[in-house]
């Protein structure tokens, strides 16, 4: 990484992000596995101060930005086209944005490899720097193992939020919590004119600064503060934090529930878990006006729980969805998928896909 920045952009280009953030995520991962999360304690001053220099520059992320592959995903994710370079696959009804099945032994036509140009499309799926178009909205993901791609749930939970009126409510400020890709923020941001700054926060370094390279670049005349946070305090960025971060926070937490004597798995740090949910809406009356959570129905004993402890009530807004459980590593314990069907996963033998859950998008409010 530069020790100055001076340039047109903090990093020259997606390789010099990735080496800048790859080792400080591996750092902070190791510090989540360990049940902690304390910047201070696991990285010297040199690097928390490249840091806050990465984090708050209102320089652009990146000089240079290009697709290897676009993927364009119609509305209700009715239709998947992915392009590069002259190859054109389409995919109608997908389970997913990412769309080989090749790992679902139910799965007999991979709808990626049975195509002439699967092959090439897959391996930028999994090496390459990949934009996702959405309603006019372009979102960037760099492959990393510290950044989840955008998926499904997000998308879904936008248009349950466009379905209760963000796109024309009286807002100026959205919060997006473990924020990801930044696709719940940059598109509220985007389809509301209201909408003058975005707040992002997420334990990681890359889902941050990705975050806000999508809010940059998709509304590059709004304000962005991005942060390092544990739940919803910052350790760096949003230096001055108010008590009321935004007018409206949203939150796609991890949300498949902890079982007791669970033995971790190497999907469980970001997908077992149910912290993140139980703090949106311990504390989501403190931070914001309005709060939305999207999660699986799985988690919503813990959301019920909660809820009902802070004198809150989850309420629908939206379409709720019945889809496929995609994340076969969660089935590899027989253990773990009988806890899951005690949580409310449905199981249809029958189906071309065994197992199903429901996805549904809440707003929180509180008595």
């Amino acid at each position: 990484m530069r020790d100055e920045y001076v340039g047109s952009a903090t990093f020259a280009d997606v390789a010099e992000l990735r080496r800048f953030c790859g080792p400080i995520d591996e750092t902070i991962q190791q510090e989540l596995n360990r049940g902690a999360y304390n910047l201070d304690t696991v990285l010297d001053s040199k690097t928390r101060g490249e840091l806050h220099r990465a984090v708050n520059s209102s320089l652009p992320v990146v000089d240079s930005l290009s697709a290897d592959l676009t993927i364009e995903v119609e509305k209700g994710l009715s239709k998947l086209t992915f392009r590069m370079e002259e190859t054109e696959l389409e995919v109608d009804n997908p389970v997913g944005i990412w769309a080989c099945r090749c790992d679902d032994p139910t799965e007999s036509d991979c709808p990626i490899h049975t195509h002439p140009h699967g092959d090439a499309v897959f391996n930028t799926l999994t090496e390459d720097i990949i934009r996702v178009h959405y309603d006019g909205i372009d979102i960037w993901w760099v492959v990393t193992p510290s950044l989840f791609p955008l998926s499904r749930d997000p998308i879904y939970a936008y248009e349950n939020l466009l379905a209760d009126g963000i796109a024309t409510a009286n807002i100026s400020s959205v919060l997006d919590i473990g924020c990801g890709t930044g696709f719940l923020g940059t598109s509220i941001a985007a389809s509301n004119p209201n909408v003058e700054a975005v707040r992002f926060g997420d334990q990681l370094l890359m889902p941050v600064m990705i975050s806000k390279l999508n809010q940059q670049r998709n509304n590059p005349d709004q304000s962005c503060y991005p942060a390092l946070t544990d739940g919803f305090n910052a350790q760096i960025g949003w230096d001055h934090q108010p008590t009321k971060l935004a007018d409206v926070c949203v939150c796609n937490p991890p949300y498949l529930p902890v079982a007791d004597g669970e033995v971790k798995t190497e999907f469980s740090p970001g997908f077992v878990d149910s912290g993140l949910l139980e703090e949106v809406i311990r504390r989501g009356d403190d931070v914001a006006d309005t709060v939305y959570l999207h999660i699986s129905d799985l988690a919503r004993s813990e959301a019920a729980e909660a809820a009902a402890e802070y004198n809150a009530e989850l309420n629908v807004v939206g379409e709720k969805r019945t889809v496929p459980f995609r994340l076969t590593a969660a089935l590899d314990s027989p253990t773990y998928v009988e806890h899951l069907l005690d949580c409310g996963l449905q199981e249809r033998r029958a189906d071309k896909y065994q197992y199903w859950h429901d996805l549904a998008t809440y707003r929180i409010d509180y008595n």
